[in-house]
């Protein structure tokens, strides 16, 4: 049984630290060989964690059904409020990842119902219930400033902190199904945190209060406040596990109202980072998403932008995130339509059926997924002039909106969906529906933004003013408006809609007659189109407008060929060697896997990885074309590396791209480039939830420019893989050691325990737990009992310091456990000064005293033998009292077991204590009865003892 339950613990912090290291597939195997012997309910809570953490990495791995199933049996079994908690805060991780929404919030109803909060149905009880909760929490601020917020009390209840944390969970998937939902959980945060205190996830709730203030209410600048206030708390209270997911919604909610987006994609692609490192796939897709969309937005590079699609969506399809991939394939197919590799534009892709997609997204209740997807229809709809088609989906997607008001593409939606209104008012489209007032609310909606931040919406704004007053006849405003539009987009670096105004331009003054004028703008319009990368748009204007535009733009030999500015990168290759990771034997392999793919992948022709150590960086791989890749553990040195360039990319943490450095001043000097003259060069940092976990040195010695801001988006996604993937080997070699070593080492360890228990408990109780696993109390006719403790020991104690009081103690106390064990007996145990044993245990023939009191005279000669303590601090004085009678006897405790005895026997020993005398052994009337004839006795007669009246008392001396 012992040697059992010590292969079930190994396996499971095994589980749990393959678990840590993202080593899902390690991990499950662990867990699943842990939890063969065990049973409910009589391993309970052993079983909890090896099927909630299994079911976890389960869930990271993909396999979702597998998952679902042990999580549906640990809940049946559940015996806790709080652990039902944990299983359906997990079921809500699986079913939002899996885009069953639905399926999510349920569970999270299920769980608010564990703690009886009711979420209401119907739309118009969730608003009434969300607008009584604003009405609460500004009731709970009432005379609080914001700013005060971060100084309030924390909140330590843990199940409350976790009721905290699983309404968290529920926020994601509530606010693509029911974007009031997800207000009516935000508010339980807030109003929770108000009443009961701060902690981390009250940052989340804040943040959330933000939104809901800006958007909803129109107080942009009070909630950004909220949100910086939730962002502060976070950081003051250090709570990592929900920094990105705050960065998260602070970069996609929150901070695109008031302030410029383009300055922070450093910051969101730390988020993706950090929440793919810290196992948070979820809120990694929907910053991959929104890193993307919005790059789009901001006119990115087409070529550029499709290629980054292309890399993550091979991540999130390795990984089985089906919601991730309905949010990202959206604008990837929008951009394969705009640089003309997609022909039928009506359905977005040969391969990919828009209206087919659609569907599918709203019969999962992924809303606001929906939402996004028609955004990006529209627009391609609009760019290629299908204006009917275009206004039927504008129509379509109006009851979507509401799921991504909060979010930077509800402007774009304002932006295409007035675009889309002037058409219509302009064709005379269905009279009946008010196209005009339409798009003068979304140009209102535009303005209000543009204030608050022109850098984000002054070129639509400024272009959709255009085409309001081309549709209404303000001849005289019209040809200035869209010109400022131009340079609105020019200043704001918005190539896309320079493109566009420039269209829209030329479109209008070759409508008014204007030829050589709309010749010019149209010209720019398709350069700047051919600059974004959107060839599919230069061949739609020049098809239109071929007769005004003369010879196309676009090279003869290039026509028909879309050829991406990156070679391919195949990040399938790193997921393979991950895979690899968790079933390699030698770690050495695994890095020269490692470095092949980096170097496949990059473009280089020599690399190195490096990684820290406490004392310096060490070259774990190395690369070069004639001896491939090998690993190594040798620290560098200036004639094999640029170690002054490497330790500044290691001090800063920022990558360095060094393009002919023997020409360059600031690198010539150094004597490495200038005896290898590399053409290209990449110093990477490896980081790991942002601390420097090494280097990753790349050459090229055939062209310059190589290595680009696209190699370093990539790097920066794979960078995180190759620490964990390293992390994971040395793992996956140190648990298979560790399970051999814990093997063979069992007795060792066996023999070791049983030795700690002799310390511990008497022989008799030892081989009781050993047989039953536990101890019956027992009831001990006839044993001698030994009370000691030390004379004037406050007074000792307040002369000298606390270490040196210690040491003492320790000093007498392992003398007296030598001395118990020297006569056979039993220390039972220390309480401060006071030093307690018994002798007699398991036989009855024998009470022990005579031993006891041969234990007690060499106890006091050994506190006889010590001197005076320095600078004339008092000797050390024993009173020591004996009694023999009857005690009970037993094992107490849950944790720390603690054998102990109880009964008159034990009060009378410490009576016979108290009435002692310093360096005399007083022992009871019952004691002495037992070795009368052994040893020199002093009768004191009868002594008051307390609450036992008068008892007949004596000094044991020496023997006979």
């Amino acid at each position: 049984k012992e040697d059992l339950d010590n292969l079930i613990s190994i396996n499971l912090r095994a589980g749990r630290k393959a678990s840590e290291a993202t080593a899902y597939d390690s991990a499950i195997n662990y867990l699943e060989l842990g939890r063969q012997s065990l049973t409910f309910p009589e391993n309970y809570r052993d079983l909890f964690e090896f099927y909630l953490l299994g079911a976890a990495c389960k869930y990271q791995t993909g396999r979702y059904e597998e998952a679902e199933k042990d999580l549906d049996q640990l809940y049946a079994r559940c015996e806790t409020r709080l652990d039902k908690l944990e299983v359906l805060m997990l079921k809500v991780y699986m079913h939002t990842s899996n885009d069953e929404k639905e399926k999510a919030v349920e569970a999270g109803r299920l769980g608010f119902a564990l703690y009886g909060l009711y979420m209401p149905r119907s739309k118009p009880v969730v608003m009434l219930a969300v607008f009584k909760d604003i009405i609460k929490a500004k009731w709970l601020l009432r005379g609080r400033r914001i700013d005060n917020l971060p100084g309030r009390s924390i909140m330590k209840d843990p199940e409350q902190i976790r009721f905290l944390e699983f309404t968290l969970a529920v926020s994601p998937p509530s606010y693509q199904f029911d974007q009031n939902l997800f207000a009516w959980g935000v508010m339980q945060m807030v109003n929770y945190s108000l009443k009961y205190g701060n902690n981390g996830v009250a940052s989340f709730g804040y943040m959330g209060y933000g939104m809901i203030l800006a958007q909803s209410f129109g107080d942009y600048l009070t909630g950004k406040k909220l949100a910086d206030t939730g962002v502060l708390i976070n950081k003051q209270l250090g709570y990592t596990v929900l920094k990105w997911k705050i960065g998260m919604c602070y970069h996609n909610f929150v901070q695109h109202w008031t302030q410029p987006v383009r300055p922070e994609f450093d910051n969101m692609q730390e988020i993706i980072n950090g929440c793919l490192a810290n196992g948070d796939p979820i809120y990694a897709g929907y910053g991959i998403f929104h890193y993307h969309q919005k790059k789009f937005v901001l006119g990115f590079p087409l070529p550029d932008l499709q290629q980054s699609y292309e890399d993550y969506l091979r991540v999130v399809d390795q990984r089985g995130d089906l919601e991730t991939r309905h949010f990202l394939e959206s604008y990837y197919y929008a951009i394969r339509c705009l640089r003309g590799i997609e022909d039928n534009v009506l359905l977005m892709g040969q391969s990919f059926n828009v209206k087919e997609r659609l569907a599918q997204i709203v019969g999962s209740s992924s809303f606001s997924c929906a939402a996004d997807t028609y955004i990006a229809y529209i627009n391609i709809l609009y760019q290629f002039g299908y204006i009917s088609e275009a206004l039927e989906n504008y129509l379509a997607s109006g009851r979507f909106m509401a799921f991504i008001y909060h979010r930077y593409e509800y402007a774009e939606y304002n932006f295409y969906g007035g675009l889309i209104c002037a058409r219509a008012h302009e064709k005379k489209r269905s009279p009946s529906r008010p196209y005009l007032a339409m798009l003068k609310t979304h140009l209102k909606n535009l303005k209000k933004w543009s204030e608050y931040c022109p850098d984000n919406f002054e070129p639509k704004y400024i272009l959709l003013q255009a085409e309001l007053a081309r549709i209404t006849g303000n001849t005289g405003s019209t040809a200035t408006l869209y010109e400022k539009a131009i340079q609105s987009a020019d200043r704001y670096l918005y190539i896309n809609f320079k493109a566009l105004a420039n269209e829209l331009a030329g479109r209008y003054h070759a409508g008014s007659g204007n030829s050589i004028i709309a010749k010019t703008y149209l010209d720019n319009a398709r350069n700047a189109y051919m600059q974004w990368g959107a060839i599919g748009k230069v061949r739609y204007i020049e098809k239109e407008f071929g007769e005004l535009l003369g010879p196309s733009i676009l090279d003869k030999t290039q026509v028909g060929k879309h050829i991406s500015s990156l070679q391919h990168i195949d990040l399938s290759l790193v997921l393979e060697a991950s895979q690899a990771v968790n079933t390699a034997k030698d770690i050495d392999q695994v890095i020269e896997q490692l470095m092949q793919t980096v170097i496949q992948n990059s473009g280089a022709d020599t690399g190195y990885i490096l990684t820290r150590t406490r004392a310096d960086l060490v070259i774990k791989a190395s690369y070069n074309t004639t001896e491939g890749a090998k690993s190594l553990s040798e620290y560098p040195d200036a004639d094999r590396l640029p170690l002054k360039s490497i330790r500044y990319v290691a001090r800063v943490k920022e990558p360095s791209i060094i393009n002919n450095p023997s020409r360059q001043t600031e690198y010539s000097a150094l004597p490495y480039f200038a005896l290898h003259q590399p053409q290209s060069v990449l110093i990477f940092p490896i980081l790991k939830q942002g601390d420097l976990f090494g280097i990753l040195y790349l050459e090229n010695y055939s062209n310059e420019g190589v290595f680009d801001s696209n190699r370093i988006g990539l790097l920066n996604l794979i960078s995180a893989q190759i620490a964990m993937l390293l992390d994971n080997a040395n793992l996956n070699m140190n648990m298979e050691t560790l399970v051999k070593e814990r093997t063979v080492s069992l007795e060792t360890e066996k023999e070791q325990l049983s030795d700690l228990l002799k310390n511990i408990f008497p022989k008799e109780a030892i081989e009781e737990l050993k047989a039953t696993g536990k101890t019956t109390p027992q009831r001990l006719e006839n044993v001698t009992v030994l009370m000691a403790d030390i004379k004037g020991f406050s007074r000792i104690s307040e002369k000298i310091t606390p270490e040196e009081l210690i040491g003492m103690i320790d000093n007498y106390f392992r003398a007296f456990d030598w001395i118990m064990g020297k006569y056979g007996l039993e220390k039972i145990k220390t309480i401060g000064d006071a030093y307690m044993a018994i002798g007699g245990i398991g036989n009855t023939l024998d009470t022990g005293a005579e031993k006891m009191i041969m234990a007690a005279i060499e106890m006091q000669h050994f506190a006889a033998a010590q001197l005076p303590g320095i600078d004339g601090k008092d000797k050390v004085e024993l009173r020591i009292g004996i009694h023999t009678g009857v005690v009970i006897a037993g094992v107490v405790g849950a944790k720390k077991l603690q054998y102990d005895i109880w009964g008159d026997t034990v009060n009378i020993a410490a009576r016979m204590e108290q009435n002692s005398e310093p360096g005399r052994v007083n022992i009871s009337e019952a004691t002495y009865q037992q070795v009368r004839d052994r040893f020199n006795f002093i009768y004191r007669g009868k002594i008051e003892a307390k609450n036992k009246g008068e008892l007949d008392m004596y000094f044991a001396e020496q023997l006979h």
